[in-house]
């Protein structure tokens, strides 16, 4: 225990300052008002705070000199310190470039696409279910015959249950079922066939979605693209005939 100078309590060791193994004379508290007022007293008549130290220093770009508070500066400016660094010559950077929307990115994707592709990967265009704006698709990545310009429209369907994941469970017992035949025009559908191909695999609602129809087994056929397209969001009330 020990007796403060300067309130006169008496208070234990852990509330005193230490220097060099020796305890001060004032409890922290008082160490703590008595070096604000001191701050203040030296703000007063010397116009800076105590710790604020000013050195004269000389730029080493362009050789003049300034007033800092820091004794390690070297530049009198940031145009000086990006001429040393970097030359007279720099240019300044760049601003990035806006972000380009979903739909422009749509629409550039569709522009590509209208010029053909190569190779094995084929792109499919359409229209965005959701919103309406041109969307482009590889194979595999369209739902059926329906198109969603990027994710946050497919999300945001199927979020409001216009057009809900099917499983690849769900769509393998479909195809078992239904023995690889259209239900709509009665003939084989071409299994080892992808997107665009007319004769490629889709699963078609018997009831469409826009009617209120859900995503169910009992409301799922094995249907050919072309097939599903034709019949669109009607009710499959008549056999069609695929041409070729």
């Amino acid at each position: 225990m020990k007796t403060c100078a300067t309130c006169g309590e008496t208070k234990a060791l852990s509330e005193f300052y230490a220097s060099k193994g020796k305890v001060r004379h004032r409890c922290k508290e008082c160490e703590k008002a008595w070096q604000r007022e001191y701050n203040q007293r030296y703000k007063a008549e010397h116009g800076k705070y105590p710790t604020h130290r000013d050195y004269r220093r000389t730029c080493i770009e362009c050789g003049a000199e300034w007033i800092s508070h820091n004794g390690a500066a070297k530049y009198c400016s940031n145009r000086c310190q990006a001429a040393h660094e970097h030359g007279p010559d720099r240019r300044p950077k760049r601003k990035p470039e806006p972000r380009p929307t979903r739909h422009e990115t749509a629409r550039r994707r569709l522009a590509t696409a209208s010029t053909g592709t190569r190779g094995r990967h084929v792109l499919v265009g359409g229209w965005c279910a959701l919103c309406g704006a041109a969307a482009i698709e590889g194979p595999g990545n369209q739902l059926g015959s329906v198109f969603y310009c990027s994710g946050v429209c497919r999300r945001t369907a199927r979020g409001k249950g216009l057009h809900p994941k099917i499983s690849l469970a769900l769509r393998a017992y479909i195809y078992r079922r239904d023995r690889g035949i259209c239900h709509l025009c009665r003939k084989r559908v071409a299994m080892t066939k992808i997107a665009p191909h007319p004769r490629s695999p889709v699963l078609d609602h018997l009831v469409p979605l826009s009617l209120g129809g859900s995503t169910t087994r009992e409301n799922l056929r094995l249907a050919h693209r072309l097939c599903n397209e034709l019949k669109s969001n009607h009710p499959a009330n008549e056999q069609l005939m695929l041409a070729g």
